[in-house]
């Protein structure tokens, strides 16, 4: 058999059922496999089976689109027939982007191997900076759903570096910082449905805690799903009560009672400053974590045993103590044995901190960034002064330093008053 024989044959569009390679470089491959295989095997199957193709891709190129075989080479022969190269002139008149000319889409022949710009090539004409907006607001974020990629092109850039995977079909852009937020904020996108951040997550949204644990907890309202994550603790709580997902720093997460509840079930010494910070930002009352307690504590429920006894330590008299001040001083007066002392009581209109029974000693108890840098407070502080002087009343007012620093010596000041005081009549506390 000749080389023109099969030079023919090669020119028909089909032959023994199958559709002839046409690139000339391989012609005279295509006749040695045609003699000693035969028709069937000779042929090579397309350009993407050719040995000239697959270097092209090896040094970055790549395939647009995949048509028939027997429309690809009709195309290669209109070609081929009009005199066109065998690589597209590019557009001088186009931009360069990373160094690397780029041809305009309309100058691109349908089914060519040209080098690909690396952003188009996995976003399918998506720039990076198109997920910006959505990445602001998501902590730097981007899942395979909002981005609007084909799951082959959200791996190839994944491949490529251009998004970083954290979990499956969640990732980050390059570039954007990584904290606990957005570590929180990934595993709640990935394990989608009404997942949400509880537990220590939860109670970091909310800035009860300090961010110390590494792990994410997440508690999953369905009982059905079972999502895998990796890093990734996950609650399928039997008590479902306030499982209304909330919204903190844009994170869906547990509200502020139901977080000091499964708080204590994950670690119950978490629980009391918890408690405290949220009595002193006000974001909580006392009532309504005593509500909550009595709500969630049913047989068998972690966490409400910590709950309850952070209320107890956060409470003076069965009331909320308005800072860890107030708490440091009542235990000063258990420590050195004074007199019994009432808390919160209403005075001359006035609500003071403690008042020692029987006598007309009042105290006083100042944080510096309470009472020292809020002017608006300093000069209430002044008028709370005047109006208890003139009402009969001793005023003694402790700092921050002097209780926490220096117990002794402020109880050794509280007993020489009560003794200079002793015998002062108490004035009616209306």
């Amino acid at each position: 058999m000749s080389d023109s024989s099969v030079g023919s044959r090669n020119r028909s569009h089909k032959t023994g059922g199958r559709a002839r390679h046409r690139c000339s470089r391989h012609r005279r491959r295509t006749a040695r496999a045609a003699r000693t295989h035969g028709d069937r095997r000779s042929s090579l199957r397309g350009l993407d089976r050719c040995r000239h193709a697959r270097s092209l891709r090896r040094r970055g190129h790549q395939r647009i689109g995949r048509p028939t075989r027997r429309g690809r080479n009709r195309n290669i022969v209109k070609r081929r027939r009009r005199g066109a190269s065998r690589k597209p002139a590019l557009d001088r008149s186009q931009g360069t982007r990373d160094g690397q000319q780029r041809i305009p889409p309309q100058h691109v022949p349908r089914f060519w191997c040209f080098p690909a710009d690396p952003i188009h090539a996995h976003c399918h004409g998506m720039r990076l900076s198109d997920f910006d907006d959505w990445a602001r607001q998501h902590h730097g974020l981007i899942t395979l759903s909002a981005s609007g990629l084909s799951v082959d092109a959200w791996r190839r850039a994944i491949r490529a570096g251009s998004l970083i995977e954290l979990h499956r079909r969640v990732a980050r852009l390059p570039g954007a910082p990584t904290d606990q937020r957005q570590a929180i904020h990934a595993a709640v996108l990935a394990a989608g449905g009404h997942a949400m951040a509880s537990h220590q997550s939860a109670a970091m949204l909310w800035n009860l805690i300090e961010p110390a644990d590494a792990l994410v907890h997440l508690t999953v309202p369905e009982r059905n799903r079972r999502p895998r994550l990796a890093g990734v603790v996950l609650h399928r709580p039997t008590d479902r009560q306030r499982l209304t997902p909330q919204r903190r720093h844009g994170i869906r997460c547990t509200d502020p009672l139901r977080t000091l509840c499964d708080l204590g079930a994950d670690d119950p010494s978490l629980v009391e400053p918890a408690v405290g910070v949220a009595l002193s930002r006000r974001l909580l009352n006392l009532d309504a974590l005593t509500a909550a307690a009595v709500q969630h504590g049913h047989r068998g429920r972690p966490g409400i045993p910590a709950l309850r006894a952070a209320i107890d330590e956060w409470s003076i008299d069965h009331r909320p103590a308005d800072s860890i001040l107030e708490l440091v001083f009542a235990e000063l007066v258990r420590r050195h044995q004074l007199p019994p002392t009432t808390f919160h009581e209403r005075i001359a209109g006035w609500e003071v901190d403690f008042r020692f029974a029987a006598t007309a000693v009042l105290v006083e108890c100042d944080g510096w960034s309470t009472h020292g840098l809020d002017r608006n407070q300093f000069e209430r502080d002044r008028r709370k002064d005047s109006d208890l002087a003139n009402a009969g009343w001793q005023v003694l007012r402790f700092s921050y330093r002097s209780i926490v620093h220096d117990p002794g010596g402020t109880a050794l000041r509280i007993r020489r008053a009560l003794a200079r005081w002793k015998h002062l009549d108490v004035p009616d506390a209306a």
